[in-house]
């Protein structure tokens, strides 16, 4: 009997220790060589033994993504990704484990990747957004959110992004659109009434924004800047009482909040109450000392009050905080001319209206030479 061959040329698989340099080259007992120039068995039991590292590479970086060992994670997927350029799982793994080691660049390379091998990949098109907005590529990010929706139109999350940049963009009724579609996806989210009421606002539709403010405050009942953007609104339609009742809620939710201890002065201002006008001016400029409206705001009370001197101090501030501030620049001009002094009034005039300020040529014209 003639012995047999056909196992004489192939080691058990047992004694197969293949070393993976790629994806389809190994090194087998010290030589380098192609998988596919292995006999059959051999190839078969290669490519088993690559697919059990695949797993067990796979599991580990999971592990280390899940006890946020993000390194090691990042390792165990590359290792993975040498062994299948293809596993998309493995280049969505590494990508959060860079995300998480704040490695947005190689983080958006591999979610590239992801979408290189699907294009309909939901969450590698809003991963990119994601990163392309916080890296203020807001082109770039719209244009991902627009993916997001097409592949699923019911994402709240991308309508919403969207929403944000057509906003900066003053493309307010198409940020309105995408808010509203936010709003009926997710009615919980109070951050999409909040602003879908500040582009309503930038429409003039006031009412329309208060309502949307009072959802939101509805859902986020104790967030000071929401009770802040409705006062502002409710000052816009006259409602100066129930503008400051809003501005008094915020400061009582967030005491060093600036901007409702002004908005709140403004509003005794129109209200005639300049006396409290002046000590809510006061309150911001502690909090906010190089806040230049806020000095402008009280000199004009101040005015109101016949403080000619304190108006043109304030003023004074104002400009030297900010020396591109018309409005300063007219006010300094008024409270100079009352105090006599017509010719540095018509300086301040003349500055005002280079910068755009309309009522400081009727002074100029009126006063001036």
């Amino acid at each position: 009997m003639l012995p047999s061959l056909l196992f004489a040329q192939t080691p058990p698989a047992s004694e197969i220790k293949p070393v993976f340099l790629s994806r389809d080259t190994i090194q087998l007992n010290g030589a380098v060589s192609p998988i596919s120039q292995l006999d059959t068995l051999t190839q078969r039991i290669v490519l088993f033994k690559r697919q059990q590292e695949v797993e067990l590479h796979y599991n580990e970086g999971v592990t280390a993504l899940s006890e946020k060992r993000n390194k090691q994670a990042v390792e165990a997927f590359g290792k993975v990704i040498v062994l299948d350029p293809n596993f998309i799982k493995a280049y969505s793994g590494r990508a959060t484990a860079y995300y998480e080691l704040k490695d947005t660049t190689k983080c958006l390379n591999d979610w590239k990747q992801v979408v290189a091998r699907d294009s309909s990949h939901e969450l590698a098109h809003l991963a990119m957004a994601n990163i392309y907005f916080v890296q203020n590529k807001r082109e770039e990010a719209e244009k991902e959110y627009t993916k997001v929706v097409k592949i699923n139109p019911n994402n709240a999350k991308a309508y919403f992004y969207r929403g944000e940049i057509r906003f900066e963009n003053a493309q307010y009724k198409e940020a309105i659109t995408d808010f509203s579609k936010a709003i009926l996806l997710d009615s919980a989210n109070g951050s999409a009434y909040n602003d879908r009421a500040s582009a309503k606002r930038r429409l003039l539709d006031y009412k329309g924004a208060i309502a949307d403010y009072s959802q939101a405050i509805a859902i986020q009942p104790t967030s000071a800047y929401l009770y802040s953007n409705r006062g502002s609104a409710q000052v816009k339609l006259n409602a100066l009482e129930e503008g400051i009742a809003d501005f008094s809620l915020a400061i009582n939710l967030d005491p060093k909040n600036f901007l409702a201890y002004n908005n709140r002065g403004n509003a005794k201002f129109e209200k005639g109450d300049f006396a409290g006008a002046i000590k809510d001016f006061d309150k911001t400029i502690e909090l906010k000392p190089d806040y230049a409206y806020a000095y402008n705001n009280r000199a004009s009370a101040k005015y109101k009050l016949n403080d000619l001197k304190g108006s043109l101090e304030d003023c004074n501030k104002a400009i030297s905080l900010n020396k591109d501030y018309g409005y300063a620049y007219l006010n300094r001009g008024i409270a100079k001319e009352l105090l006599r002094d017509q010719k540095g009034a018509c300086a301040d005039w003349k500055v005002a209206s280079k910068m755009g300020i309309k009522s400081a040529e009727t002074y100029l014209n009126q006063d001036c030479e």
